[in-house]
């Protein structure tokens, strides 16, 4: 799952709090030994002229030589590590034991004077020293968890509007009233009259469609009522050509009542049906002219069961699958499967159909039914045949539904 705005603030600051603190703990720990290096040459530099004046007559106290060496001469491994002889302080490190010296240059008639201190010394150890770090490292990380805490806090307060929009959004995504301003965020704010500006134009464009085609399929009822009773008063009813104008007739009337059932707003009236044999008895009757011409050879199993839609939408989706099937089935096989899981319609040795091609007005109303129901409707096309299949359960899209 994706973090949200809040998570990312807060992985984000403890991402950058971690390198922080790891900054802070080596400024503390190489901070500490420089200081304490400048202190104690300091130090050095303080005492140096009584120390010197006690050296040049004879009375340096045992207690001094323990903390200041006062030579003539540098040991050979601090010799070499002396950059220069002019007077000054230098820090050395014993390249043998390891450890560090301050090294006072002091400049005699009789010759360069060198006073040799050890810092270490001065410096904190042991406990105190694991006090110290403790004091500072600790009052870092402390200060790191009240931060973190405030600004899961903050995170939380930013976040809030935009998961309460996701939240309302995913709840009904075809909710399309304004939403209303939880919160003056100019991100926020800018997003929210986004949506509202959309929703307004898509609910527009939505009464429009449906309008138009409540309005169309209204007008087109009437007059093939008046074609369909003057066909009927005609004499020599039997004839072909009689027979077309009727079939064409009663297919006009179907797709009127198709988009005026389409055009309601919601399919909670639309009922029952049973699919079942004698359910696509008729259509299969409307289709044989169709099967006819292609000579496709057709075979079926029906395992009868019970949909939630209306008998007009389902057999609207049926026949256009099959009569999209005959049209490219010319000498070909035609299979129909039904079952509680959903219809399988193939083409099997057939045409193949070209992208862009099969999204013709039938279906087109096929997808549109499928929506209406939260059915799933896809084409798996191969070299030799081309599948339609209608899943009822969205969940079983990926269930192994092979033809035999």
């Amino acid at each position: 799952m994706n973090a949200n705005i809040e998570q990312k603030i807060n992985r984000s600051f403890m991402i950058g709090a971690a390198v922080l603190l790891g900054c802070y703990a080596l400024l503390i720990e190489y901070g500490i030994h420089a200081l304490e290096n400048h202190l104690s040459g300091a130090f050095l530099q303080t005492v140096a002229p009584q120390l010197i004046d006690a050296y040049e007559h004879g009375a340096l106290s045992p207690s001094d030589e323990a903390q200041i060496q006062l030579l003539p001469s540098l040991p050979a491994e601090l010799a070499v590590q002396l950059p220069s002889k002019a007077p000054g302080l230098y820090n050395l490190r014993h390249p043998n034991i390891d450890v560090e010296f301050n090294v006072l240059v002091v400049a005699r008639d009789t010759g360069p004077l060198y006073l040799v201190q050890r810092p270490d010394l001065f410096e904190l150890e042991g406990w105190q020293d694991f006090l110290l770090d403790i004091l500072l490292i600790g009052g870092g990380a402390c200060l790191l968890l009240f931060s973190s805490l405030y600004i899961r806090s903050t995170a939380r307060r930013i976040g809030k509007p935009f998961d309460s929009l996701a939240r309302h959004l995913e709840t009904d995504v075809w909710a399309l009233e304004p939403i209303t301003l939880k919160d003056d965020t100019r991100e926020y704010v800018a997003l929210v009259n986004a949506l509202n500006q959309s929703h307004a134009r898509v609910k527009e464009a939505l009464a429009r469609e449906k309008n138009f085609t409540h309005y169309v399929s209204h007008e087109f009822r009437t007059p093939l009522t008046v074609l369909k009773l003057a066909l009927g008063k005609m004499a020599d009813r039997e004839a072909p050509a009689m027979k077309r104008a009727m079939r064409a007739a009663q297919q006009m009337e179907n797709l009127a009542g198709v988009l005026l059932l389409l055009a309601r707003r919601t399919e909670q009236d639309d009922g029952q049906c049973l699919l079942d044999e004698a359910f696509l008895a008729p259509l299969l009757e409307r289709l044989a002219s169709g099967r006819q011409s292609s000579a496709a050879e057709f075979s079926m199993h029906v395992s009868p069961c019970l949909l939630s839609a209306h008998p007009l939408l389902l057999g609207c989706l049926i026949e256009n699958l099959l009569a999209n099937a005959f049209i490219h089935s010319v000498g070909a096989r035609v299979y129909l499967r039904t079952d509680a899981s959903g219809i399988q319609i193939a083409n099997l040795g057939g045409e193949t159909i070209e992208h862009g091609e099969s999204h013709g007005i039938g279906l087109i109303l096929v997808e549109d039914i499928c929506k209406r129901y939260g059915w799933h409707f896809s084409m798996a096309m191969a070299p030799d045949e081309v599948v339609a299949k209608v899943v009822f359960n969205q969940s079983m899209t990926n269930v192994d539904t092979l033809l035999t």
